[in-house]
């Protein structure tokens, strides 16, 4: 039903509701992510770069 309305209205009113329905999918990578940046800078500390950015990838992509 969404899709179908989403054709319907104005490209720039669509391109706003698409970016309202799809931020529950995005918050949890990102709490996650902002979590992990701060774990690697003030626990472990990692310089932030492509070794850090390669673990959070393997956490957030590896299923449990």
């Amino acid at each position: 039903m969404a899709a179908l309305v989403l054709a319907r209205l104005p490209s720039q009113r669509a391109e706003v509701l698409i970016g309202i329905i799809s931020i529950p999918m995005m918050l949890p990578a990102l709490v996650i992510g902002v979590a992990m940046m701060s774990y690697f800078v003030r626990l472990v500390d990692l310089p932030l770069g492509l070794p850090t950015v390669i673990l959070g990838h393997l956490v957030i992509a590896q299923p449990s």
